[in-house]
C-alpha cells in the first residue's frame, strides 16, 4: 500500500478487498483460455474462500483504511488477543505491517508476534502461528 496517506490507499483497499471476494470465484491464476489444440485442457483447481493478506499497509488501526479491511477480513493480530498497546511494526510508526485473514481462519489464529530485532527489511517481521 501507499505510504504517501489514505487518498492513495482507500483505492488500494478496495481493489484488494475486491481479489479477495473474487478469488473465491473465479480461483487463482488459470490459463482458462486456452485454444482447444494446447496440451493440457485440465480443469482449474477448486480455491477455497479462506485467504490469508499478509504485507506493509502502511496503515494503523487508528486508520479509515484499517476498518474497510475489517468488514471483510479479520486481523490475526487482535484474533491472537494482543494489543496495540506499545507495539510497532515498524520503528516508530505504530503496527503498520497487517496480516489479515477471512473470518473463517480467525478463530484458528493461535498466536501473533512480532520478530523485533530481526533485520529482514526496514521493518520487523509480523508472524502468526494458526492451528489448522
Amino acid at each position: 500500500m501507499s505510504h504517501v496517506g489514505p487518498r492513495q490507499r482507500l483505492p488500494q483497499v478496495t481493489a484488494l478487498l475486491e481479489g479477495v471476494r473474487r478469488a473465491a470465484l473465479s480461483g487463482g491464476t488459470w490459463d482458462g483460455t486456452a485454444p482447444d489444440s494446447f496440451m493440457w485442457q485440465e480443469p482449474a483447481p477448486a480455491v477455497p474462500a479462506p485467504a490469508i493478506v499478509a504485507g506493509d499497509f502502511n496503515f494503523t488501526p487508528a486508520h479509515a483504511e484499517y476498518r474497510d479491511v475489517m468488514g471483510d477480513l479479520a486481523d490475526a493480530w487482535t484474533a491472537a488477543g494482543n494489543s496495540e498497546e506499545e507495539v510497532d511494526s515498524f520503528p516508530r510508526e505504530g503496527r503498520i505491517d497487517h496480516v489479515f485473514v477471512t473470518h473463517d481462519l480467525a478463530p484458528k489464529v493461535k498466536k501473533a508476534w512480532i520478530g523485533y530485532g530481526i533485520k529482514a527489511s526496514d521493518h520487523w517481521p509480523v508472524f502468526v502461528e494458526f492451528d489448522l
